[in-house]
């Protein structure tokens, strides 16, 4: 109708405006950038820290719109330049290709959020977007994740389905500029009025319906780590703690030990047999040196590289069936495996390269890992005893030339050089071993039981100053120390009483998910601990720091049960939500999927059999029903139920129009208009009559027009009544 034009056809507020499609075009625009922004939350790219200024910029432009406009045009000329020297100066700095690749994605999506654009920027900034929410998936496991991808998407159809509107409804550039603070709750009630809410709701169940094809898409199409087949993806994480690499200094292992987050987890098949106090061995590290114990070059020579694999043998032999330990490796902490001893056997989920070391203990990966792996240990030892016999050969045929040249195995047995060194360390060796001579177990049970009478635990340690070294001076003076100095301290009174001793990092103990049943390790379980060398040539752990004997003592005792710390925090809670999601999502693998079909038919077919069971038994039953006896009665009851279930059969058919409409617009709206509207729709037939076009023409003032003015509601539904009844 003239002059209607502009209202909705399915409510009485009228449509929006062209302006009022570019102020929502506008938001929508911000609210995508923010969106997608903040995925670089789930990966530590070093973009972390443009997030709080991103999106303090991004809310105040979208309140005072007119703000880029008040920028010079020169300076908006200098912005590109200026984005291309910093991702070259990021390259040559981090030497990071996709990290740099990042962070330049996000300043760019920044601009264009905060610049005037048209529908050609509009469609650039959702590009944009799109790119930091697929590098968030590539590279993160966060739970999380699936709720921003959720959220993102139907950010991004509505935004592209406002370009499209906007674009159709006025083509031309529209000024900004013009906005100086942009009413977004009067707005918001604009939309809600003017919106069909049934339209909304279809969209939402499609929407739906897209998830849903899309999660049944992921459980059928086979997957593959795209870090580990992209070389550029190998990056530096910024979580990765130095404290589990070749080289620690003092208090780098206590520093790590500040943080909470988790950053193994370590699942067993039998519960009943849960260790209490595991020791996560590490890194061995033979060499010390001014405060920093490193892996010496001489025991990295005895590394051996495995080329990528899936699988590799250990050193001890089967013994039946034994315990199977899953691991869930967080990215960032180490390439080095997290290994209480020796093993029969590890399978990686996916194939990757490895470096061994027989001497010292340990496996590593050739790369450190970007995402959370997963990798399985069968005949794990935890007892931490390290069998080496060619080691005392290799110590004798040294002899004391290579300790000075501080070559291994003598890096072993060498001390920090100079007279005052020496002569504190053989002062303490003698009160400790009073002139005897002692095994290596029993030396190291006298030395653990001086350094807790001397010294008492801190994180927090102050060492005396001195022309000593700084373990020496420690070892002198009565100070509390940290794990770090009880081992090193031990380490070079084992070596000046002539016992070879190495330093070792990982993890100690951790907690019992009362959830999800597994061990969770965080960085605070981090601990320092050595490794003596005995006369059956074989290594022993030796925890030095105050408590880890009883500590020990307590895991022995409850050996039979499990006495391990249970975790039931919130804090497990949602760990163990994660774990689920690795494992069923993220971790959702070939095997994965055919272990999925071959369940889902099993079921199939378990279903079908009771569904044939059930539809016999109730065929037998009407047989049994029908073959009784039939009298008057039995007859007039089952003729009774016939002709009720075919009445309702037919009320349902004939009124099944009136009952949906009833349903879909029960409580809402004018109901004037609702019934202008069902009259409307019965005279769609006869539209073109001449006899009816004045009643629809009255109809149409009550289902579209204002509701102030408009005609006499009763009047006009009796004259459609009545038009009715004559052109049908």
């Amino acid at each position: 109708m003239p002059g209607w034009d502009t209202r909705s056809r399915h409510a009485s507020e009228p449509a929006l405006t062209a302006d009022e499609l570019h102020l929502l075009r506008w938001g929508l625009g911000g609210a995508l950038a923010l969106c997608s922004a903040w995925g670089v939350y789930f990966f530590d790219l070093g973009g972390a820290a443009l997030l709080p200024p991103i999106t303090l910029l991004v809310l105040a432009v979208l309140v005072w719109p007119d703000l880029p406009g008040r920028v010079p045009a020169g300076a908006w000329r200098l912005v590109f330049p200026g984005l291309i020297l910093f991702v070259a100066t990021d390259l040559v700095i981090n030497s990071e290709p996709l990290a740099a690749l990042v962070r330049l994605n996000l300043l760019l999506v920044t601009v264009r959020a905060i610049g005037h654009r048209r529908p050609r920027e509009d469609l650039q900034l959702a590009v944009l977007c799109l790119f930091l929410v697929v590098a968030a998936g590539v590279l993160t496991v966060a739970m999380g994740f699936v709720l921003h991808i959720l959220l993102f998407t139907a950010l991004a159809l509505t935004y592209l389905l406002t370009i499209t509107l906007s674009t159709a409804t006025d083509p031309e550039t529209k000024d900004t500029t013009s906005w100086r603070r942009i009413p977004w709750r009067r707005l918001f009630g604009r939309l809600r009025r003017a919106v069909d809410w049934r339209i909304v709701a279809a969209a939402g169940g499609l929407y739906l319906l897209v998830v849903a094809l899309a999660t049944l898409l992921f459980l059928a199409l086979p997957r593959f780590q795209i870090e580990n087949s992209l070389s550029f993806l190998q990056l530096k994480n910024r979580r990765s703690l130095s404290g589990f690499s070749e080289t620690v200094r003092l208090g780098d292992v206590t520093d790590i030990a500040m943080d909470r987050t988790t950053a193994l987890r370590a699942e067993l098949d039998d519960p009943a047999r849960v260790p209490a106090l595991p020791y996560w061995r590490m890194v061995a590290l033979d060499e010390y040196r001014d405060g920093t114990f490193r892996t010496s070059k001489g025991l990295q020579q005895h590394e051996r590289r495995i080329a990528t694999t899936r699988q590799v043998t250990g050193r001890r032999p089967a013994r039946g069936p034994e315990p199977v330990w899953t691991f869930y490796y967080e990215a960032g902490v180490s390439r080095f495996l997290p290994i209480t001893g020796e093993f029969a056997l590890l399978r990686l989920r996916e194939a990757r390269a490895l470096v061994a070391n027989d001497r010292a203990g340990t496996l590593a990966l050739r790369e450190e890992p970007q995402a959370m792996f997963a990798f399985r240990l069968e005949g794990l030892d935890l007892g931490g005893g390290l069998a080496d016999p060619g080691l005392a050969a290799a110590l004798r045929r040294a002899g004391g030339a290579a300790v000075d040249a501080g070559a291994y195995p003598g890096t072993l047995l060498a001390v920090p050089a100079g007279e005052g060194n020496t002569a504190v360390l053989d002062a303490i060796v003698a009160e400790i071993t009073g002139g005897g001579t002692f095994a290596a177990a029993e030396f190291a049970e006298r030395a653990v039981d001086w350094l807790e009478r001397r010294h008492r635990y801190s994180r927090r340690s102050t060492v005396p100053a001195g022309g000593e070294d700084v373990l020496v001076r420690w070892l002198r003076s009565t100070e509390p120390g940290h794990c770090e100095l009880f081992a090193g301290g031990f380490a070079l009174l084992a070596r000046r009483a002539g016992f070879p001793v190495r330093i070792v990092t990982g993890f100690k103990g951790g907690a019992w998910n009362a959830f999800e049943q597994y061990y969770m390790v965080r960085n605070s379980d981090a601990h320092a601990w050595c490794e003596l060398y005995d006369e059956q040539g074989r290594w022993l752990r030796i925890d030095p720091t105050p408590g880890a004997s009883a500590e020990a003592a307590t895991a022995a005792a409850g050996a039979a049960g499990r006495v391990a710390e249970l975790d039931r925090s919130w804090g497990a809670r949602l760990d163990a939500l994660r774990m689920l999601w690795y494992r069923r999502i993220v971790n959702f693998d070939r095997s994965a999927q055919d272990e999925m079909a071959d369940s889902l038919k099993e079921k199939a077919r378990q279903s079908g059999q009771a569904l044939i069971a059930s539809l016999d038994r109730w065929g037998r039953r009407l047989g049994v029903w029908l073959r009784g006896p039939w009298d008057f009665g039995r007859l007039v009851r089952a003729g009774g139920a016939v002709v009720l279930v075919a009445a309702a059969g037919w009320s349902v058919w004939h009124w099944r129009h009136l009952w949906w409409n009833r349903w879909i617009r029960r409580g809402r709206g004018d109901p004037v208009r609702r019934e202008a509207g069902r009259w409307l729709r019965r005279l769609a037939p006869v539209r073109d009559d001449a006899r009816a076009r004045a009643a629809i023409l009255q109809l149409e003032r009550l289902r579209y027009g204002p509701a102030r003015g408009r005609p006499a509601p009763a009047a006009v539904f009796r004259e459609a009544r009545r038009t009715w009844r004559v052109v049908r």
